[in-house]
């Protein structure tokens, strides 16, 4: 009766302000609010809810109860935009976000896949340490090879490859900190959307990017992402999921398999389905 939704709505307003009817912007990303049931169990289920103690399940399975991830603004970005995902080696950014640059592109985004370390392909330094293990003998022919697996993979996804002469850690960095950054910002100057790695940053590499980069990115663009296999591998989860397809996944299965020369180093010889 109108007498009725008039009190569930008076009720509503004491305890959490201004009903909530349009769509908000809020820890769990873009959501439609629900009226609460008189008895409650229909109510909300956003942190300021949980707060105030109006929850009384938990959020669906894979929601953000985190933070919004940088996947729930890339939703509102329209497209024809563009998307810049920074990785660190040649094969961090397809292992982290293979499936999610599948779905951007399927959606009409335009995607860049920046690869900061991906060597000098001209130089003659001997290998060490992870490219030795890989089966180059110098870093010009480890930066030859990364990169081809990188645009076969890229291709697969329909996303841009890009690569920057810069030396990993077992390689001479050829250039300082100021060096990287204005090749870098050359590339992102003008995208909607950065993504730069953020968790778990256990690679000295991938932890010297995200310092270098997340204090200069805008915060307008800026995006952090969980690094794969590592962030599964700690059982961790620090950013929300983004949603997915089947088919997505299928692309990021099958441009993962590209990288033939790494897949045996990071454990995923057998199955390349995560």
């Amino acid at each position: 009766s109108s007498a009725c939704d008039e009190m569930k709505r008076l009720t509503y307003t004491r305890s959490i302000g201004v009903p909530r009817s349009k769509p908000q912007f809020g820890s769990i990303g873009l959501r439609r609010r629900r009226w609460p049931s008189f008895g409650g169990r229909d109510r909300l289920h956003s942190t300021y809810a949980r707060r105030a103690g109006l929850s009384l399940r938990r959020a669906p399975a894979g929601t953000n109860r985190r933070q919004p991830a940088k996947a729930a603004i890339i939703g509102l970005v329209a497209p024809g935009a563009s998307i810049v995902v920074v990785s660190p080696h040649s094969d961090d950014g397809v292992l982290s976000l293979g499936a999610s640059m599948a779905r951007w592109v399927r959606e009409g985004r335009l995607v860049e896949l920046l690869t900061v370390l991906a060597l000098d392909p001209g130089s003659d330094a001997p290998t060490e340490g992870w490219d030795r293990r890989a089966g180059f003998t110098t870093e010009g022919e480890a930066a030859r090879a990364r990169r081809e697996e990188d645009r076969v993979a890229a291709a697969l996804l329909g996303v841009t490859p890009r690569w920057l002469p810069f030396g990993s850690v077992d390689f001479e960095r050829h250039g300082d900190d100021a060096a990287v950054w204005d090749a870098v910002y050359d590339v992102v100057e003008d995208a909607d959307v950065v993504l730069v790695p953020g968790s778990p940053l256990s690679h000295p590499d991938h932890a010297w990017l995200n310092g270098l980069l997340a204090s200069k990115v805008p915060a307008r663009a800026l995006g952090l992402y969980a690094e794969q296999p590592y962030t599964l591998r700690a059982a961790t989860e620090p950013y929300a999921r983004a949603t997915v397809s089947a088919r997505d996944r299928l692309a990021k299965w099958r441009a993962i398999r590209a990288y033939g020369s790494q897949l045996p180093l990071v454990g995923m010889r057998g199955s390349v389905r995560r």
